[in-house]
Parts: C-alpha cells; sequence; structure tokens
C-alpha cells in the first residue's frame, strides 16, 4: 500500500470517527472528557475536571462514560467496516 493510500484511508477512518463522537446519543460533556483522555494523562484530566462545576470529576463515573463513548466509537467503527463484534 503506497503511503498516498494510507493517507487517504487514515483520512477516511478519522472522518468516520468524527462522525460517530458527533452522532453519540449521550451527553455532548462525555465525548468533551473523552477528547481530554486522549490528550492528557488521567491526573491532568482529573484536575481540569475538578474545575469544572458541571463535570462529573468521580474517577469511576469519568471511567464509565469514556468506556461508553470508546464502546459507541467502536460499534461505529465495526459498523463502518462490516466487521463483527468483537469477541
Amino acid at each position: 500500500m503506497s503511503s498516498a493510500d494510507r493517507k487517504i484511508l487514515r483520512e477516511e477512518a478519522q472522518q468516520v470517527l468524527r462522525q460517530a463522537m458527533l452522532a453519540y446519543e449521550g451527553d455532548p460533556v462525555h465525548v468533551a472528557i473523552y477528547a481530554l483522555t486522549r490528550a492528557q494523562d488521567w491526573n491532568e484530566l482529573q484536575a481540569e475536571l475538578a474545575r469544572i462545576d458541571s463535570a462529573p470529576s468521580d474517577p469511576k463515573r469519568v471511567s464509565t462514560i469514556v468506556d461508553a463513548v470508546e464502546t459507541h466509537l467502536e460499534s461505529e467503527l465495526r459498523s463502518y467496516l462490516g466487521v463483527g463484534p468483537n469477541k
């Protein structure tokens, strides 16, 4: 596979994930928290969430939110790729 092909596939996958995040039916804050987990380490995330009154800061709750968004994204991507659920 050429470098150009990989770039096209990567951009297409990014677009699918972007659309899946926009279609997530949970609280939009959940997507923001998930995005922050991708950009920060856990301690930085917890410190930032503690400063935001409306955001959940309980570590178990945050972990549950991140898991829910990841499950949604994985499901959307598997559906797009035509791959069955992970066993």
